[in-house]
């Protein structure tokens, strides 16, 4: 990240920032900071029932939340996803928000059948089936990288399992209009 989210994020208790090296040709960039993470906790804590979250750094998310969306995984496994609850303050936010209810009808939420896709913003998987699939490697020069990963999880019947967060799970896009994204 070229902004400010790594100071930002230095500025929480108990966070540790990992610098990902340069990124290598035929990686996208989200893919390979996600996978740069992976490995450091792996190197740490090589434990195949250790919880991953991966958090857009424009997510906001309360400690009971996240607990929530854990213990969900907990009973599921394979990949839960949630998609953030829009925040929306001003009028011009306002129809952004109709991007969303396009997405989750496009992956297929509330249907009898596994939804095709998930939420980029959260994803909540085990270590031992985030290697099943081959995690960000298996699709690291993918923009959309949360379809192909749900693809993945999806071909070997392990969800995705996708929700819509509540005020509690939530962010929020183009609050000053649409040019440089950033949450205040």
């Amino acid at each position: 990240s070229r902004d400010d989210t790594a100071a930002i994020a230095r500025t929480f208790e108990g966070v540790e920032v990992v610098a990902a090296p340069d990124l290598p040709a035929g990686w996208a960039g989200k893919n390979w900071a996600c996978h740069t993470g992976v490995e450091h906790v792996r190197a740490a804590a090589a434990d195949p029932n250790l919880q991953l979250c991966f958090l857009d750094a424009d997510v906001r998310i309360d400690r009971s939340a996240l607990q929530r969306v854990l213990d969900q995984h907990a009973g599921v496994g394979g990949l839960v996803s949630v998609q953030p609850w829009h925040d929306t303050r001003r009028w011009w936010e306002q129809p952004s928000a109709m991007f969303n209810l396009v997405a989750a009808m496009g992956v297929g939420m509330g249907g009898r059948k596994t939804p095709t896709g998930a939420f980029g913003p959260v994803l909540v998987t085990s270590l031992r089936d985030y290697d099943r699939v081959g995690g960000h490697r298996a699709v690291r020069a993918e923009v959309a990288e949360d379809l192909a990963l749900a693809h993945l999880y999806r071909g070997r019947g392990s969800g995705p399992f996708v929700y819509i967060g509540d005020p509690d799970i939530r962010f929020r896009m183009y609050p000053d209009g649409l040019g440089p994204v950033s949450y205040t």
